[in-house]
């Protein structure tokens, strides 16, 4: 992928070999279509897609929407170059929900919100240290399907800059013993 600023602020990316979603955010991670962000099936308001050229705005970020099963040879390429964006918000569900995508996306430097969609079992504590990891992250959403074990979530326990959480699972009683401690946590959902 060849990323290029240009003189007005903006950036100029050419995409190639990978398909994906993205949206325009402004520095509160609020799309700039004016519509509320939606996950990934739902309604989605998209901005650009790639391959294919791509221009962020000035001051703009992006939101990246993986499509949910490509294949890992595609999906470790999509990610790798995502490092190289100005990401800071990641959609993810499907193969790209799990310790390996994870893993890929810590990789990702301006990334301050992860919304993640997962299938039981396809995150372990593998999974939860590369969120841990993630030194700017600071809005979770975690929507976790039935017979997840909380003991996984061990490695969030010293994660405590996460201000914005939205944990959702059937089979969840209560807050996690791991998550207890965060005490930056302005909104839990």
């Amino acid at each position: 992928w060849t990323v290029m600023p240009r003189p007005d602020g903006s950036m100029l990316i050419f995409t190639y070999q990978t398909q994906a979603e993205y949206q325009f955010l402004d520095v509160d991670l609020n799309t700039t279509s004016g519509l509320s962000r939606i996950g990934p099936y739902g309604k989605r308001v998209v901005d650009a897609i790639s391959p294919g050229p791509l221009v962020v705005p000035p001051d703009q970020t992006l939101q990246l929407n993986p499509p949910s099963d490509p294949g890992w040879v595609e999906l470790d390429l999509l990610l790798q170059q995502a490092a190289r964006l100005p990401i800071s918000m990641a959609v993810l569900s499907g193969l790209a929900a799990s310790d390996r995508g994870l893993i890929a996306l810590k990789g990702c430097p301006r990334l301050e919100a992860l919304d993640l969609l997962s299938l039981p079992n396809n995150i372990t504590s593998q999974g939860y240290k590369a969120i841990a990891g993630m030194a700017k992250l600071w809005d979770l959403s975690l929507t976790l399907g039935p017979g997840v074990d909380i003991a996984e979530f061990a490695p969030l326990k010293d994660f405590k800059q996460v201000r914005k959480l939205a944990l959702r699972t059937p089979d969840l009683a209560g807050i996690p013993v791991a998550l207890k401690g965060w005490t930056s946590l302005e909104s839990l959902e």
